[in-house]
């Protein structure tokens, strides 16, 4: 952390909403509510381009995780906030 800057024992813990921005030495990191895939999953939107989604995004052709099913709160609401939200 200290090679780019961050003093670890500076750190504060944040509880993040979606709609929140904040900055990280320059980087501007948008946050981006996405229910669905557990309980207050959110995926992060890095300088207006990058999307850090997570595993939110490996759904199967029914919405659910091939192999991670039994985590998926909503499939079918997992799906639709991610178009709705990212797109």
């Amino acid at each position: 952390m200290e090679k780019i800057g961050i003093d670890p024992e500076k750190i504060e813990n944040v509880l993040l909403t979606h709609s929140d921005v904040d900055h990280c030495g320059g980087v501007k990191v948008e946050v981006i509510d996405v229910p669905g895939h557990t309980i207050g999953h959110i995926c992060y939107i890095v300088d207006d381009k990058i999307l850090f989604s997570g595993d939110c995004l490996a759904v199967n052709a029914q919405g659910g995780y091939s192999l991670f099913d039994f985590f998926t709160q909503n499939p079918t609401l997992n799906k639709k906030s991610l178009i709705q939200k990212t797109l």
